[in-house]
């Protein structure tokens, strides 16, 4: 009788135990649910920016733009040189599951894999974004150099101007070079 009782004990203990693992598990599993929900509805927002496509096509049409709409170019170069976004991960609840050995717990594999590759690949994207901004750093400074703002008058912002092409400065080589580069790294990063 007390043997049985003994082992009761430490059944309905290691149940617990387990029960209480479990529940941990899926709380962190929860969690980090929710994290990469938002890491996808980021994502959606950086797909949105880096393909808009102005880079392509300044770079396509700058000669045709050149002729017919000079002030097209500055338009685009401003939108180009400030659509960059900075994609902020957060990998503290799977750093958790991991660290902790809860990961251990999850059944599914295909899951785990999946988890492992999302965050190393974090890495790459950080890498990317990081070439963007120095392209895009470069591209204000031809935007500064090669374009005049003029001011109108706007009841939302006090900031609002429409970007012209100075009429002594034309895009250089350098300087379309410069965009086809940024161009093909923001639809490499999507």
């Amino acid at each position: 009788m007390i043997i049985t009782s003994l082992l009761i004990s430490f059944y309905v203990g290691k149940t617990r135990a387990l029960d209480y693992e479990t529940e941990l598990r899926n709380h962190s599993l929860s969690r980090l649910y929710s994290n990469i929900s938002d890491d996808v509805e980021d994502s959606k927002i950086n797909l949105s920016i880096y393909t808009n496509k102005k880079c392509e096509y300044l770079f396509n049409n700058y000669d045709s733009l050149l002729i017919h709409d000079i002030d097209r170019i500055a338009g685009c170069l401003r939108t180009a040189a400030k659509s960059w976004t900075i994609f902020i991960d957060n990998p503290e609840e799977y750093l958790t599951l991991r660290n902790s050995g809860l990961i251990e717990l999850v059944e599914d594999d295909t899951l785990i894999l999946l988890l492992q590759k999302k965050y190393s690949n974090h890495e790459v994207y950080k890498k990317y974004e990081e070439h963007i901004n120095n392209y895009n750093l470069e591209l204000i400074k031809v935007l500064n150099e090669k374009t005049i703002r003029e001011n109108y008058k706007s009841s939302d912002t006090p900031y609002k101007y429409k970007c012209l092409m100075n009429s002594n400065k034309s895009l250089s080589e350098s300087d379309l070079n410069l965009i086809m580069h940024n161009g093909g790294l923001c639809e490499t990063y999507c």
